[in-house]
């Protein structure tokens, strides 16, 4: 299971560096993340509750932290959508 990590790594700077279609081929629909699950879970950093972000709060949502070619950044996805990606079970 991916762990949990500060909100202080959800800035705003990271949020807007952050283009899923260029960095994970996919658009943000549920059925298009899942079927990427394995990009995702690739570089997957950690996790934020969506309440607890400073930048763009989202209750229902988890914050996503990623690195990939050097880079950090992330997105929200929704509860359900985290689940399907990142339950190991």
């Amino acid at each position: 299971m991916l762990q949990r990590i500060s909100y202080s790594e959800f800035d705003v700077f990271r949020w807007l560096a952050c283009d899923v279609k260029s960095m994970f081929g996919c658009s943000c629909k549920c059925y298009e993340l899942v079927t990427h699950r394995e990009k995702l879970r690739k570089h997957a950093v950690g996790y934020c509750e969506g309440k607890d972000l400073i930048v763009r709060p989202k209750p229902d949502h988890k914050g996503v932290l990623f690195f990939k070619d050097g880079d950090h950044f992330w997105f929200h996805l929704r509860n359900n959508e985290f689940k399907e990606i990142f339950d190991e079970n």
